[in-house]
């Protein structure tokens, strides 16, 4: 009891330890040469000339194949330290370390306010912060994608929203801040808008009288519009269509799901062939994109051409969807480095683990929700951030979405399951007494 005693008044200060250890190791494992991708081009043009475009090579033309926010951020770090120099890419890897270290730290709020026992919700927290299970792709690939700050707002809103669940919310105006990081989540990146609302629902739900539901969707719907509406206009006078938050669905399900993919031997070469064909990011795919008439188009015929294949074969499409869930929770060694050479006894390592940890923490939320409700919100969160990408060919950067919170989650279930197993025995040892 002194050492809890100990450790609870230090608590703060262990955590803050921590995370900031965490940021540190990741920092070794920078690297200074710029991650060329869609959101990196796209940064690039808006640095030199302001606009939305080029996403795919110099002169493709406006886009809105990816979300504004990340080029928008990439764009200022390239005005101020120039474009794709090492002190600019410093920063953008020190910007992605500092968004891990956020989560982590929102991760450990929200299960200090499910609950977690002390020295458990501590573990987690070294466990996330320190074990290089993902920092290479952290510090190299997700300094210019969205996951880092998109796991950083739905732990702090679920963190939020358990707190509004405790102490109460007091009318529809209280939804406000919640309302604002779902929306910017939204504009962000879709699945974690998606949950994030999901999340609210429940809230509501739970808290909010039925007769204010009216204005909580009258609010809703205008704290959204805020934050979507100009990104749509701009669309809408940039490409001829108010698109709402991506261009790109359409190209996402084709890679999925075809006949490459169901008839591969070789999973990854397959995937790198049907992107080879269809991604305009290479010379065949841009080809089809101008023929079809420009990024919008292309996506709208892909998809429908992804649709009519879905429809032609329910089997195959059963398979895939079998492969990509297999795919999803038990990552394959090709999955660490989908273009190049694998280390296979690290990659059979990581992918244990990843596996491991998000296999506990979905077999144990239903026992956490059994002993405390509130846990429905990380259930609700988790599942709707996951079942858009088992619709598409999975990767190890769309499942980062819950890296953070099932790490925590796995560290939770354990511990609750130790308690459960001593709790008998020490009440058999003290019966004598």
């Amino acid at each position: 009891m002194s050492d809890d005693r100990w450790v609870r008044s230090r608590e703060a200060l262990i955590v803050i330890g921590l995370i900031l250890a965490g940021i540190a190791l990741r920092m070794w494992w920078i690297s200074l040469i710029p991650r060329t991708s869609e959101t990196w081009h796209v940064a690039v043009s808006l640095a030199t000339t302001g606009h939305f475009a080029d996403t795919f090579r110099p002169g493709s033309g406006p886009t809105a194949h990816v979300a504004p926010v990340m080029p928008l951020l990439i764009a200022g770090v390239y005005r101020i330290f120039g474009i794709s120099t090492p002190a600019a890419e410093w920063v953008l890897s020190l910007i992605s370390a500092g968004l891990i270290g956020v989560s982590i730290g929102f991760a450990y709020l929200l299960m200090r306010a499910l609950g977690m026992s002390l020295r458990p919700r501590i573990a987690a927290v070294a466990l996330v912060s320190l074990l290089p299970i993902q920092f290479s792709m952290e510090m190299r690939e997700l300094k210019v994608w969205e996951a880092p700050l998109a796991v950083a707002g739905i732990t702090g809103l679920l963190a939020l929203v358990v707190r509004l669940d405790s102490r109460g919310i007091g009318g529809a105006a209280g939804l406000v801040p919640a309302l604002g990081i779902a929306a910017f989540l939204m504009l962000l990146s879709p699945p974690a808008g998606l949950a994030g609302f999901v999340v609210i629902a429940i809230l509501v739900i739970r808290r909010i009288a039925f007769k204010q539901w009216p204005a909580v969707v009258a609010l809703t719907l205008l704290v959204t519009a805020c934050f979507i509406a100009p990104w749509a206009l701009h669309n809408r006078a940039a490409l001829g269509r108010p698109i709402l938050t991506r261009s790109d669905p359409g190209l996402e399900l084709a890679v999925g799901l075809n006949d490459t993919m169901l008839h591969a031997t070789d999973e990854r070469a397959a995937m790198t062939a049907r992107l080879r064909d269809i991604h305009p990011i290479t010379p065949k795919g841009y080809d089809a994109m101008q023929a079809a008439g420009g990024e919008v188009a292309y996506n709208a015929v892909l998809g429908k051409q992804t649709m009519a294949w879905i429809t032609g074969h329910p089997e195959g499409t059963a398979i895939l969807l079998a492969r990509h869930v297999r795919e999803y929770f038990l990552p394959p060694e090709w999955f660490f480095n989908p273009f190049g050479t694998v280390n296979s006894r690290s990659a059979a390592l990581r992918g244990a683990y990843l596996a491991v940890a998000v296999w506990l923490a979905l077999c144990g939320l239903p026992m956490q929700i059994a002993r405390n409700r509130r846990y429905i919100y990380l259930l609700a969160a988790l599942a709707v951030l996951v079942l858009p990408y088992l619709l598409v060919q999975p990767i190890l950067r769309y499942r980062y979405l819950i890296y953070t919170l099932s790490g925590f989650l796995a560290v939770d279930v354990v511990a609750t399951l130790w308690a459960l197993y001593r709790k008998p025995k020490e009440t058999g040892e003290a019966a004598p007494q």
